[in-house]
């Protein structure tokens, strides 16, 4: 892990970068219980976009749709 990219985000360790794209950063993370999971972080300048915070949610619905 590069030193200007966090170590932690929330509960989740993070373990490396998976990729970069025009909404943010993609960490590979891993919880508490051992479990690996991608750890999404958007870039701060689309935090007050509307269309994009709707689209973002979507997203991280489908993604709890999937599950394991």
């Amino acid at each position: 892990m590069k030193v200007d990219q966090p170590q932690r985000i929330g509960d989740y360790l993070l373990l490396g970068r998976l990729g970069r794209g025009a909404m943010g950063t993609v960490y590979l993370g891993q919880g508490s219980d051992g479990r690996q999971v991608a750890v999404k972080v958007a870039r701060a300048e689309l935090a007050d976009d509307p269309r994009f915070r709707e689209r973002f949610r979507r997203e991280m619905q489908m993604a709890r749709a999937v599950g394991s």
